[in-house]
């Protein structure tokens, strides 16, 4: 771990900086980390590091190296020291990158790191994945949608570029934000690797069958 970390440092060709946890492989059944594999394919070619804030089982070291060019700095290790040298890191890596790139208004709040949106030589780039102050309150957790809002807000106003996944959630974005550039919102929709059939057997009474395979959240 030390000599990967100390290579990140010394040949210092990283393409970007995620706040958003790493896609394990046992992570791809959720559609948060789909999106974020997607991401991960556009810059294989350089050094990625990911600020992990998730629990992953059987993985307690406070960084890994889980493919060539990647380093995942984990802000739940089981030491306590294991969390201050991540926070640390993951601080002087940003500064040293100065490319963030943020998985949702979400990880803002992790360690307070959505401050770095406010620093100017950065380039910072804010993927919404979701309306999530919206969320919140149709969870009836009205101070959750009131802090992530002051992020969203900020990060609407100070990234470089913002991503949303479909020209609704943009629409949606310019209405709330109406002074938003038009040409720093990215639409980039990710679409699953899976093969399309036609089912052998007939329908019942001739009415197709619709399985709806999403979460079960208020708002979905």
């Amino acid at each position: 771990y030390v000599s990967g970390v100390g290579a990140f440092f010394l040949v210092g060709c990283t393409v970007l900086f995620f706040f958003g946890g790493y896609p394990y492989p046992e992570r791809d059944g959720d559609g948060y980390f789909q999106r974020i594999r997607a991401i991960d394919t556009l810059f294989s070619s350089g050094w990625r590091v990911y600020v992990d804030p998730f629990h992953a089982p059987g993985r307690e070291h406070w960084n890994d190296l889980p493919e060539r060019h990647v380093l995942v700095l984990r802000l739940r290790s089981k030491s306590r020291k294991g969390k201050c040298l991540a926070r640390i890191l993951a601080l002087l890596c940003a500064f040293r990158v100065r490319k963030v790139y943020f998985h949702s208004v979400l990880r803002m709040e992790d360690c307070k790191f959505g401050r770095l949106m406010r620093i100017p030589f950065f380039m910072r780039i804010f993927d919404m994945h979701g309306v999530v102050p919206e969320e919140f309150r149709l969870h009836n957790d009205f101070f959750s949608a009131l802090i992530y809002e002051k992020h969203e807000r900020l990060a609407i106003r100070k990234a470089d570029i913002v991503i949303t996944v479909t020209h609704a959630m943009r629409d949606y974005l310019l209405q709330k934000y109406p002074h938003t550039r038009t040409n720093k919102i990215v639409v980039f929709p990710i679409y699953p690797q899976m093969s399309v059939g036609q089912a052998n057997k007939a329908y019942a009474n001739a009415i197709p069958i619709v399985v709806y395979a999403g979460g079960l959240q208020n708002w979905q």
